[in-house]
């Protein structure tokens, strides 16, 4: 072999060499990210995430904003408990609602037994389909429908307990001042839900409210919409989420029920 020979062969093991510590980043990158997707766990160690809050009290953006993290799906304002009410003498249109086909068809067939067993079994097939593609699950607990819409049935479980009983969980709770957030009710004219409808009502209910989710940490909507950024990624390290710092940008683009409050695209503090 000539010098020029050599030469060339010195330089395609550069090249070589060059391209093989390449594809090794490139493997250990890889193994970083398969590492921190819920796919790499087994199913049964995979937690489901979920956040609680009275109405008025900013529950909408936060959740909006949890779900412009990466890889959620948020299931919003969830009560498997929740009774639609119809008007009288007509049944409520709801092909896709199992439990409320049951008590159309028979009231006493569907005990809170069996609405926990349905709940179950669906939230069981989501909860599998979103670890088989990467994806987090977070709910949204409907609690305005438990602790502040008629009497109040302390029995009755709450969403968190439910869930545990059979997944795992990481669960926080939101929170506002609470005139602020009866006043919002009162515009709304929902602070008729709830007999007497005065404030020292709900500040009562919104004391039980908080005795049921005592050991969960809180984050307050003021606190939010002051550092919306740093409050974030508290929420995402409380839940075990992946933070994305653009979620200002497309939070408003998901559409919520239960979205009564502030509109428009920006996070303004101080309302």
């Amino acid at each position: 072999m000539s010098e020029t020979d050599f030469a060339e062969l010195d330089l395609s093991l550069d090249k070589l060499e060059a391209e093989l510590e390449l594809t090794q980043q490139v493997v250990k990158d890889l193994d970083e990210m398969i590492s921190q997707c819920p796919a790499s766990g087994a199913l049964e160690d995979e937690p489901i995430r979920t956040i609680h809050h009275l109405a008025c009290t900013g529950g909408t953006l936060i959740a909006k904003c949890i779900a412009s993290q990466a890889n959620i799906l948020v299931l919003n304002e969830v009560n498997p408990f929740y009774e639609f009410s119809s008007s009288p003498g007509a049944a409520r249109f709801a092909p896709t609602n199992m439990t409320a086909l049951i008590r159309q068809g028979d009231s006493s067939f569907c005990d809170d037994e069996l609405v926990v067993e349905l709940f179950i079994k669906q939230l069981e097939v989501v909860r599998k389909q979103c670890w088989l593609t990467g994806r987090v699950l977070v709910i949204r607990d409907h609690t305005y429908s438990q602790f502040l819409d008629g009497d109040y049935n302390s029995d009755r479980p709450i969403l968190r307990e439910v869930i545990q009983k059979r997944f795992p969980l990481r669960s926080l709770v939101t929170t506002r001042d609470t005139k602020k957030a009866y006043h919002s009710m009162v515009r709304r004219r929902w602070h008729r839900s709830f007999r007497p409808s005065t404030l020292e009502e709900y500040e009562r209910r919104n004391d039980i409210f908080m005795d049921r989710f005592s050991d969960l940490p809180i984050i307050s909507y003021e606190d939010f919409t002051a550092e919306p950024r740093q409050k974030m990624q508290e929420i995402c390290e409380i839940l075990g989420l992946t933070y994305f710092d653009g979620f200002e940008e497309v939070f408003h683009t998901f559409q919520f029920s239960g979205d009564s409050g502030r509109g428009g695209n920006q996070i303004i503090s101080g309302r």
